[in-house]
């Protein structure tokens, strides 16, 4: 039901830009249990995950998002960013140039955040 996906994704979401982590992850996985597929819960797991240092779980849903959506530059920054934090430096920086070359807002937040870690591993 996506409607309950969305309503446990919105919870997630607060959660999340309160840097609640723990409750961010339960609130996007039961979104998932709703819907599995649902982009925006999968992306937002990856970062809680990453910022919870767990990431090997973090790649995993990413990875999942990735195959729904090859071309979102946000699920592409999560992932090469979850290189980055393993010092995986030749997987970020794939991920990372891939984000530069498919972004059309050069002004975007992700966009500044993937060109600034690439700067870090040159």
């Amino acid at each position: 039901d996506i409607l309950l996906a969305e309503k446990h994704y919105k919870k997630g979401s607060l959660y999340l830009h309160q840097q609640k982590w723990e409750e961010a992850k339960k609130e996007f996985i039961i979104a998932l249990e709703f819907a599995d597929d649902y982009i925006l819960a999968l992306n937002d797991l990856g970062y809680v995950l990453l910022k919870m240092e767990n990431y090997t779980e973090a790649l995993t849903v990413l990875e999942k998002a990735k195959k729904i959506n090859p071309e979102d530059f946000e699920i592409l920054y999560n992932i090469g960013f979850t290189y980055f934090k393993q010092n995986n430096f030749n997987e970020a920086k794939q991920y990372l140039e891939k984000v530069l070359s498919i972004s059309l807002d050069k002004s975007s937040l992700t966009y500044k955040r993937a060109k600034d870690l690439l700067e870090k591993i040159k």
